[in-house]
């Protein structure tokens, strides 16, 4: 009997009520399951944006302490050249560069710009900008002072404006004012400008008090005297030739630290980010957040930055209790993610940890863009069973009429949709991803046609991306040496296992004409990330390797110069490689090598039975141009020597609990299996990583190549 015959006599003979309380059942189910999906959706999605939220702030903190690094590197080659020059004689000859702001007051001077970063407040409250000249220094002495008697100061110091330019090219992103203000009260400023307000003295101001007070480089959040924008000042005092005080350098900065932050689409319209400093505001009581910068958005997916009109203010820390977490937090100086009701509305706030009176990034986002998904989920549900049990209480009144005809029509309705979705699924496992259903019922049976006729071109999509896959994952193990090289007296392997079906991480060998000795290159190297981009700029740094060891076959130092120049014009911003390059003089037994960042290597020396390391000598490539990379070595090595070049993916690797297999294990293993072949050696360690792992997954690409010294190649002539 087939199944519609026997789904026509199943509804025949069950009575109505029974049918009915099935129907109630039914829908009560879907709708307890309906907010059951809405609710766990809701604490997924809320549980990801906590993650998120932690990541951002953590790694925008991250940006801000690295900035303030660079920025003080900046400050204090900018202290060194005025003292420099405070050190040398007084020369006449630079009358040219002595210019006072009445050289540039009134319209546009020669040389002078407009640019969006230097805004002048007015007491209406406009913004005009201020014309700044950034070919010259502008010299300022308070009232009552005489220029003519600081004239030797103005002769020592009138090329300082060379230095200025010099660290502002370095970071023009920063970078607000530049300026050297003296005891005697001559002012350096740059770019120069007319604009100092009337009885200005910058002996006064609180970063030149605060640095001469400390004698120690300061930073202090002050109102720009200039412009009336809240800034941050970057101070340290200078020293005449016998160690005086002479007076306070400083850098002055606007908007750092947000200027590069992406937001998600889904956020653009709702979220708000701020840099706060969290601390006490002279003359008032109580914990407060002073909001340095404001961010609001006004394009989708994007941030448009702006000073905050609130710049100046410090908003009390309330009384709240969900708010009192985020302040014991703030007081350890720990990032965070904490979600409080304030003011009406759900939110999450994400801040950033900080040190002592440094500026922290804050996030707040609304739950409601969160949850809005889940919520729609959870309406439709509730719209659909409300209309099911409407509709039950019609079958309810005609059932008993037409119990046969709907018996009938419901058998029909409900089999030929299954048949012909059962006659879907079986093309699509043969591989027809071309197939579709028609299923009009305007029930489940329609929905799921729906999702079948979507699950083809879904599957077709699969395929095609996994062959796309594969095709790459072949080309990439072409760029991998076929072998490793056979030398006399040495015993090379080298191995690279992907967390991918593709990956940054290579190694490569190299043989070196045109040098007096024979000598082979050794290439290990791991690109930021992993997947197809990262396979990509390693193969092009690949390519690059070798054009530049043809051109100078020597020069470590050099081929990595070319290759950093090379990266840097050729990847987009946060990728980056690190390279260990050496040179193994087959001859000598001595390596020389070059390492950009790179994992230090190991130098296994069997004669003492202990572990020295091969240092890094450069940071990675392709983050900075001006870089410089200093050659390692020689070492010689010894009959037995073993040397492990390999990427982080070792040492990193995690088992379940979070531990790192770390440097200490892969020591005691290099030494446990020193009797063992380089290529049984690195299957070993394959497989210890695949033990400490304890089934989870790989998450990072693993890379190794190993030297040994065999016993023949023992120039001291012994034997083992």
């Amino acid at each position: 009997m087939k199944i519609q015959q026997k789904f026509l006599l199943l509804l025949i003979s069950v009575a109505l009520p029974p049918l009915i309380v099935l129907f109630f059942f039914h829908h009560r189910t879907m709708y307890q399951l309906g907010e059951t999906i809405g609710t766990k959706t809701q604490e997924m999605l809320i549980q990801d944006e906590r993650e998120f939220l932690q990541k951002t702030v953590d790694d925008y903190s991250r940006i801000l302490q690295k900035d303030k690094e660079i920025l003080e590197t900046a400050l204090r080659v900018q202290a060194r050249e005025v003292e420099r020059r405070l050190a040398s004689p007084p020369s006449a000859d630079q009358d040219q560069e002595v210019k006072f702001p009445e050289a540039f007051a009134g319209k546009k001077q020669a040389g002078m710009t407009l640019t969006g970063k230097h805004m002048r407040q007015t007491r209406t409250g406009g913004l005009p900008p201020v014309w700044v000249d950034y070919d010259h220094q502008v010299w300022f002495t308070p009232g009552g002072i005489e220029r003519e008697a600081l004239k030797d100061d103005l002769d020592r110091l009138a090329t300082l404006g060379k230095a200025y330019r010099f660290v502002y090219r370095l970071h023009p992103e920063h970078i607000y004012w530049q300026q050297t203000s003296l005891e005697s009260g001559l002012l350096s400023f740059y770019p120069a400008h007319s604009s100092f307000p009337e009885g200005y003295d910058p002996r006064q101001e609180a970063w030149y008090r605060q640095a001469k007070r400390n004698q120690s480089l300061t930073w202090i959040m002050t109102e720009d005297p200039v412009t009336k924008v809240l800034t941050e000042v970057a101070a340290l005092p200078v020293s005449t030739p016998d160690g005086a005080f002479a007076g306070v350098t400083a850098i002055t900065l606007v908007n750092t630290g947000l200027y590069s932050l992406k937001i998600p689409k889904t956020w653009a319209q709702h979220v708000q980010v701020m840099l706060v400093r969290y601390g006490t505001q002279s003359g008032r009581p109580g914990e407060r957040f002073q909001i340095f910068t404001h961010q609001a958005s006004n394009l989708p997916g994007s941030l448009m930055t702006s000073q905050s009109e609130r710049a100046n203010t410090y908003v009390p820390a309330a009384n709240e209790e969900a708010l009192q977490k985020i302040l014991a937090d703030l007081l350890d100086q720990e990032s965070g993610v904490q979600q409080i009701h304030h003011q009406g509305q759900n939110l999450l706030i994400a801040f950033g940890s900080h040190g002592p009176n440094e500026t922290f990034p804050v996030i707040i986002l609304p739950y409601e863009p969160i949850i809005a998904q889940a919520t729609k989920i959870k309406t439709l549900v509730g719209d659909q069973t409300a209309k099911y049990l409407t509709l039950t209480g019609g079958v309810f009144v005609g059932a008993t009429l037409f119990s046969i005809l709907l018996a009938l029509y419901s058998s029909r309705s409900v089999t030929h949709p299954v048949r012909q979705l059962q006659n879907a699924t079986n093309a699509l496992a043969r591989g027809d991803f071309e197939t579709r259903v028609s299923v009009s019922s305007g029930d489940e049976l329609q929905e799921l046609g729906d999702i079948v006729n979507d699950m083809g071109p879904m599957l077709l999509e699969n395929q095609r991306m996994r062959q796309a896959l594969t095709v790459a994952e072949k080309a990439q193990q072409y760029l991998l040496p076929e072998r490793a090289p056979r030398l006399e007296g040495y015993d090379i392997s080298g191995l690279s296992v992907y967390s991918d079906e593709t990956g940054g991480d290579y190694y490569d060998f190299m043989d070196i004409p045109g040098m007096e000795t024979k000598n082979l290159g050794i290439v290990v190297g791991d690109v930021s990330g992993h997947g197809i981009g990262a396979a990509l700029l390693m193969a092009s740094a690949r390519g690059a390797l070798r054009a530049y060891v043809s051109l100078q076959p020597g020069s470590l130092t050099q081929t990595l110069t070319r290759l950093n120049t090379h990266l840097i014009k050729d990847t987009r911003e946060g990728q980056f490689l690190t390279l260990f390059y050496g040179l193994l003089d087959v001859e000598e037994n001595r390596l020389d090598w070059v390492s950009a960042g790179h994992e230090p290597a190991l130098w296994f020396r069997k004669r003492t039975g202990t572990i020295a390391e091969l240092p890094n000598t450069g940071m990675p490539l392709g983050i900075l141009l001006e870089t410089a990379f200093e050659e390692g070595g020689p070492v010689s090595l010894e009959n037995g020597d073993i040397v492990l070049i390999a990427t982080d993916g070792i040492r990193e690797t995690r088992n379940p609990k979070g531990e790192i297999f770390g440097l200490k294990r892969l020591q005691n293993l290099l030494i446990e299996h020193s009797d063992l072949t380089t290529g049984n050696l690195c299957q070993k360690i394959v497989s210890v990583l695949q033990d400490f792992r304890q089934g989870t997954i790989q998450e990072d690409d693993v890379t190794m190549v190993i030297i040994k010294v065999r016993a023949e190649n023992d120039r001291t002539g012994n034997k083992e």
